[in-house]
């Protein structure tokens, strides 16, 4: 069974490419090697399961998913889009909640992968509630700090958004810089 039968076409692209991107090549590790053993997979993910085939791209899968929970941050990217897409037949169930945790934590580490995945999300997010006339402050806020930490001074702009809503975005901003460690956002005054 081909890879392209048992995943939506834009997972297996994501994959391919994410893989590229992060120089995955299961088929250069040879078996029974110290890096082969790095890559055994975690119980929730295993080939065992039916219809899974053991494809070269479920071992990069793995391997990926392996890099993540070591703290590479792109790896942590792939594996946050592959439950942000999801995948039955792969045996990765869509659960936005696992790929926004998945992203948060390349976003801790500078990741501007995840920066821009985290505002979508809550970009998103806040669309879905005002459009059921609910409140979408949270989301804004959440949407506007990630920009920021993209360097998108610009979003502040809208004048759609309160200047409360943009005042906690910076605050929030700020504090997620310097809970990690990470640098003032270009352009930004220090």
């Amino acid at each position: 069974m081909a890879l392209t039968e048992v995943m939506p076409k834009a997972l297996t692209i994501s994959f391919l490419l994410g893989f590229t991107c992060l120089g995955v090549k299961s088929a250069e590790i040879p078996k029974g090697s110290a890096q082969a053993s790095k890559a055994t997979p975690t119980a929730s993910v295993t080939s065992d399961l039916p219809g899974i085939p053991d494809s070269e791209e479920f071992r990069a899968f793995k391997e990926a998913l392996q890099k993540a929970e070591d703290g590479d941050s792109k790896a942590q990217c792939v594996i946050g889009l592959s439950y942000l897409v999801g995948s039955e037949k792969k045996g990765i169930q869509k659960t936005e909640a696992t790929a926004e945790a998945w992203y948060l934590k390349a976003a801790k580490q500078g990741n501007k992968t995840a920066f821009k995945q985290l505002r979508e999300i809550h970009g998103r997010r806040a669309g879905e509630l005002r459009a059921k006339g609910k409140s979408d402050t949270e989301e804004v806020a959440e949407f506007l700090k990630f920009g920021l930490l993209l360097g998108r001074d610009q979003d502040l702009l809208s004048s759609e958004i309160s200047d409360s809503t943009k005042a906690e975005a910076k605050r929030r901003a700020a504090k997620f810089r310097q809970e990690n460690g990470l640098p003032a956002a270009s352009g930004a005054s220090r």
